[in-house]
């Protein structure tokens, strides 16, 4: 079912979502827990009659968007690509297996977009374009103070108890450390590799200790403050505290890896300014978890520049963050969520269940899923699964049960629909825009 037609854009200004059936009516008769009040328009603003079957659904609005649905549930196929073909906007999207890239990324050039790939495995081709977190220090109004401990904790998890003392301390010399380069670094000096060189070095102390004595006054009061907080350790707690800080920086210290964080492969302001963008991260399945940071760090560099902004551009920066569990805790995502909508920043999390996000969100996760106009579920595996999201959405259990494998269930601003889900291969709208996926190039469904 590869299409071979010439490629023409569908342009849509919203999200595209299925194809509308019937609604549903909220169990008991009663109100959905999901309903955050508002009232953007759900329905298609142009008829695309192109679309098999029943007119599409689609969100015109500024809100987030939250979609629960388990591996293998046909996610790729029928909600993040058609929108990857679709949707006319800045796009962010995190890719593990390099999917994404490979069927779309001719659509978005097609777009009139500028395609970046930062693929440091090199997943999806040769080479990789690179976006280095120390460009967030150029942006206007920066606190580079301020800037580096998010960085540092953008590279860390949360821990309580014993080892809390050391995440707190690790965090606060990388900190110094961050602060310190950001403001002593400058061109193509400031790379993010100098990090990872600056604490496995030969004589960490004796190097820091040096700084401080030769341009101690140049520094952020914290840069200062923070390096000799830890100089001043005795050597075993120090030691301690620098075993720590490089366990942050594991993912950090391959070559393939830096040569994605040195230098960036556009200005950071274009993602300020909302330009035409789509930015592809790319870590395999095999090294989300140990690469979890990487993966953090870009996401944070990212929603950092967006949250600089003076001007709101006219379409939103979109992102679609899939396997978002598999991120950790990201006090930034929180933040985005339930705060930054009023930056032109949309997010579309996927999880493959509810637990996830309450497990790593225990106190803010009702909140999120609040600040959500759109619940998106299909896919459920068995009946715990199904009764979560029936409790969340506010409809049956036999609702999600009854759903055939290309159905699904919308909740968009607690009207509730059933539809048929999107299928890029085979909806006659995506014709002409979609590329071979390389993983099904045997396949018979070719997805």
């Amino acid at each position: 079912m590869l299409s071979t037609t010439p490629s023409r854009a569908l342009a849509m200004h919203g999200i595209v979502l299925g194809q509308a059936r019937s609604s549903l009516k909220r169990a008991g008769g009663g109100r959905s827990s999901f309903d955050p009040g508002r009232r953007e328009s759900h329905t298609l603003n142009r008829k695309l009659k192109s679309f098999k079957g029943d007119e599409p659904l689609q969100y015109v609005g500024d809100s987030h968007l939250l979609t629960v649905a388990p591996t293998g549930s046909g996610k790729g196929r029928s909600v993040i690509i058609p929108n990857l073909l679709a949707y006319d906007g800045p796009i962010v999207v995190t890719d593990p297996k390099g999917e994404n890239f490979a069927v779309t990324a001719r659509a978005r050039e097609q777009m009139g977009q500028q395609v970046y790939r930062l693929d440091p495995f090199n997943i999806a081709g040769e080479q990789t374009d690179a976006l280095n977190p120390f460009d967030i220090f150029d942006l206007e109004g920066t606190d580079i103070e301020s800037d580096s401990q998010m960085i540092a904790e953008l590279l860390s998890l949360e821990s309580s108890g014993l080892d809390a003392f050391w995440d707190i301390s690790a965090r606060a010399l990388l900190s110094g450390i961050f602060a310190y380069l950001g403001t002593t670094k400058q061109g193509d000096e400031r790379k993010f590799s100098e990090i990872v060189n600056t604490t496995h070095s030969d004589d960490v102390v004796y190097n820091l200790a040096v700084v401080l004595d030769t341009i101690g006054k140049q520094l952020p009061k914290m840069a200062y403050q923070e390096i000799a907080s830890f100089l001043q350790k005795a050597d075993k707690e120090r030691s301690g505290v620098l075993s720590t800080a490089n366990s942050y920086l594991k993912a950090f210290v391959s070559e393939r890896v830096q040569r994605s964080l040195d230098s960036s492969s556009f200005p950071i302001n274009d993602i300020v300014e909302g330009k035409p963008i789509s930015i592809y991260l790319i870590i395999p399945p095999d090294k989300l978890k140990s690469h979890a940071a990487l993966l953090r760090l870009w996401v944070g560099t990212i929603m950092r520049a967006i949250t600089s902004r003076k001007i709101i551009p006219n379409k939103r920066t979109l992102f679609v963050l899939d396997e978002c569990a598999q991120l950790g805790r990201v006090g930034f995502l929180e933040s985005a969520i339930t705060l930054c909508r009023g930056y032109g920043l949309q997010t579309w999390t996927f999880w493959q269940d509810l637990s996830q996000i309450e497990s790593l969100y225990e106190v803010g996760w009702n909140t999120m899923v609040n600040n959500c106009a759109v619940v998106q579920a299909f896919g459920a595996k068995n009946d715990r699964v199904a009764q979560q999201i029936a409790d969340l959405i506010g409809i049956e259990l036999d609702d999600i049960r009854g759903l055939l494998p290309d159905e699904q269930v919308t909740a968009i601003d607690g009207d509730i629909k059933k539809s048929k889900k999107l299928d890029y291969l085979y909806d006659s709208a995506f014709n002409g825009l979609f590329d071979e996926n390389p993983f099904h190039r045997n396949s018979k469904l070719h997805g």
